[in-house]
C-alpha cells in the first residue's frame, strides 16, 4: 500500500514521503527491489525529529505494491549489530511503532520491522538476542535486504 494513501490527510509525515527508495538515499543500495515493488518511502527518523528529538527513532518506512490488493507497510531500520545494539533497536520500535501509528488510517499497520546491519554482524544466529528481536517481532535480515 502507498504510504501516502495510509497517512491521515492531516500527517505531518506526509510532506517527508518520496516515491520509491529515494528517502532512503545511500542506504536503498542495501534494498534489492524495484519500483514495481516499492510506491514510496520515508526517512521516519528526519522527519519525525521535531515531535520527539531525544527519543529513540526507526529510519525508514517503506510503502509496498502488491499484485493484488493494497500491499504493505515495511520499515526499515540500519544499525551496527552488535550485542549491545539489540536493547537500542527494540527501544527504537518501541517508540516508534505508536508515534507512527497515530499518523496512519484506521486499519493500516506496519506489517515487518526489519534490521539491517550497517557494517559487519558481530552477534551469533542462535544467541539469546536473536531471540530477544523475535519476541518483539524484529527481523533481522544482515546488510541487505531482498523484497
Amino acid at each position: 500500500m502507498a504510504l501516502r494513501r495510509s497517512l491521515v490527510p492531516t500527517s505531518p509525515l506526509l510532506p517527508h514521503v518520496q516515491n520509491g527508495l529515494q528517502a532512503m538515499g545511500a542506504h536503498s543500495a542495501r534494498v534489492q527491489a524495484t519500483t514495481l515493488q516499492v510506491a514510496d518511502s520515508l526517512d521516519f527518523d528526519a522527519a519525525a525529529l521535531a515531535a520527539a528529538p531525544q527519543a529513540n527513532r526507526w529510519d525508514y518506512v517503506l510503502g509496498m505494491k502488491a499484485a493484488r490488493g493494497s500491499g504493505t507497510l515495511v520499515a526499515v531500520e540500519v544499525h551496527s549489530a552488535t550485542d549491545g545494539e539489540v536493547s537500542v533497536v527494540i527501544a527504537k520500535k518501541t517508540h516508534s511503532k505508536p508515534h507512527l501509528e497515530g499518523q496512519l488510517k484506521p486499519g493500516v499497520v506496519v506489517e515487518r520491522w526489519i534490521w539491517l546491519a550497517s557494517g559487519s554482524v558481530r552477534f551469533s544466529p542462535n544467541s539469546k538476542y536473536r531471540r530477544l528481536l523475535a519476541q518483539n517481532r524484529i527481523e533481522f535480515e544482515g546488510r541487505n535486504l531482498k523484497l
